[in-house]
């Protein structure tokens, strides 16, 4: 799932950001990063982290119905490292729900950030986390509720199968295995957080990923698997603006 921007010194590969604990990355993961001279990834998560937070004043407890309420209460970790449950945005719920219950391990974006840290390397951004944080921000109550709502109907045993067939998709290489694998995810029946998380973010990183273009260095642009494939993914805004790629691996 690696790809070369034709007639430029651009890639773009599609990662995962978590493994299960007893997968690694795959070989080209490292070559691509030993071959690039320029870095980018979606965003510094690290810095996405101070705005994880509900503003002064406000709790999650307002924005939800008792009964949702006080079932994310009883499961909440009381030494969870984001503090309190009622402090935390309705799209940090979210993403914990997703992994409740499922043992994973650091995947690509931590492996090049360990390794450019190392190497006293830069690493570029396709988003700024305020940018990242405002998208989350606009989602409504009412989807983040039905993303609870389904997440908690969804057994751990089925969390773990699905992080499972996401990555034996994601390491055959096969864009259309992944985009099928998340099509049958909850995740597939929230419109509006598909809408945000994938469609308009995509469309801020397209100039931007045009710009690297222009480069003369050897640049990676690594993005999450799913943002790469369907009508509104990254592949085919390039497309269809003009720019040709080939697949690598």
């Amino acid at each position: 799932m690696y790809y070369q921007i034709v007639d430029t010194t651009v890639r773009i590969g599609g990662s995962m950001h978590q493994f299960p604990v007893d997968a690694k990355p795959p070989q080209w993961v490292c070559d691509a990063y030993k071959w690039s001279e320029d870095l980018y990834l979606e965003a510094d998560l690290e810095e996405a982290r101070k705005h994880i937070l509900l503003p002064a004043g406000e709790s999650l407890a307002q924005r939800l119905p008792p009964d949702l309420w006080t079932t994310l209460s009883t499961m909440w970790p009381g030494n969870h490292p984001n503090g309190v449950l009622w402090q935390q945005k309705p799209w940090v719920v979210m993403v914990w729900l997703g992994m409740l219950g499922v043992v994973l391990r650091p995947g690509v974006e931590p492996f090049v950030v360990a390794h450019a840290r190392a190497e006293a390397r830069v690493i570029n951004y396709l988003e700024t986390a305020i940018e990242f944080s405002r998208f989350m921000d606009m989602v409504s109550d009412a989807e983040y509720q039905k993303s609870f709502r389904l997440t908690l109907a969804t057994d751990a045993p089925m969390r773990i199968k699905h992080s499972r067939d996401l990555y034996a998709a994601w390491i055959g290489g096969r864009v259309d295995a992944v985009m099928a694998v998340l099509e049958r995810s909850p995740l597939a029946q929230l419109l509006e957080v598909q809408d945000v998380v994938f469609h308009q973010r995509h469309l801020l990183w397209l100039p931007r990923i045009i710009d690297t273009l222009r480069c003369d260095k050897r640049t990676l642009i690594l993005v999450g698997a799913g943002h790469l494939g369907g009508p509104t993914g990254v592949l085919a805004l390039l497309r269809d603006a003009g720019v040709e790629y080939q697949l690598l691996l």
